[in-house]
């Protein structure tokens, strides 16, 4: 269910990229770099949670092109990168340690 729930909110956000609380811009290609979530040790969980504050309340659970994203998850979006945009040598060696 949250395979779909992406999907969707990478679709609508390539379309329409949107505006965070505290500046800045929710783009697809930003969302998708939470999958660094998916790095550490409760990843999953809070990834789960974070795509749950997504999801509107409606009959299949997927944003439509006119529903706007919660704040509640624009700000939770901020939080789970802050520490890539505050520590921005951390995010270059940590992706280094992917290369060959």
């Amino acid at each position: 269910q949250d395979v779909e729930l992406v999907r969707s909110l990478v679709a609508g956000l390539h379309a329409a990229p949107a505006p965070l609380p505290r500046g800045g811009t929710l783009t697809a290609r930003r969302f998708l770099q939470l999958g660094l979530l998916l790095g550490s040790a409760s990843g999953f969980e809070a990834l789960h949670d974070l795509l749950e504050l997504a999801r509107p309340p409606s009959a299949d659970g997927l944003p439509d092109a006119t529903s706007s994203l919660p704040d509640l998850f624009l700000l939770e979006v901020e939080a789970a990168q802050q520490h890539f945009e505050t520590n921005p040598i951390y995010w270059l060696l940590h992706e280094a340690i992917y290369c060959d």
